[in-house]
């Protein structure tokens, strides 16, 4: 469950700033252990689970005023893993809300067995 959490940030952090040239709002390391293709290897702290939760919550009202303030200005489109072609922020904010959606469905599912 937790790792989906950790994937969901880091994946919105990579769709939405990487290809508008922007730096991650994500503590070093973070992005490494829950990109694309990476799955859960070891328990997580009850720190890094904090963390986890704060970054959830926030990143959202940061996306909402980093776009409202025009700083996502150019974006570098490409075409997901999946087979999405991405051509502009707006498109990468409606596919991560799909993406997240997934992992919503995921983890109801792991929610069953735990």
């Amino acid at each position: 469950m937790i790792w989906n959490i950790g994937h969901i940030i880091v994946a919105q952090q990579g769709l939405v700033y990487r290809p508008s040239g922007l730096p991650l709002n994500l503590p070093e390391g973070l992005f490494a252990r829950y990109k694309p293709g990476t799955i859960p290897s070891t328990a997580d702290t009850q720190e890094t689970v904090d963390l986890l939760k704060e970054l959830l919550l926030s990143l959202i009202a940061q996306t909402k005023n980093d776009y409202d303030k025009g700083i996502f200005g150019s974006y570098k489109e490409y075409t997901t893993l999946t087979g999405f072609h991405l051509a502009s922020v707006e498109e990468a904010i409606e596919f991560n809300n799909y993406h997240e959606g997934l992992h919503l469905g995921l983890m109801m599912n792991i929610r069953k067995f735990v």
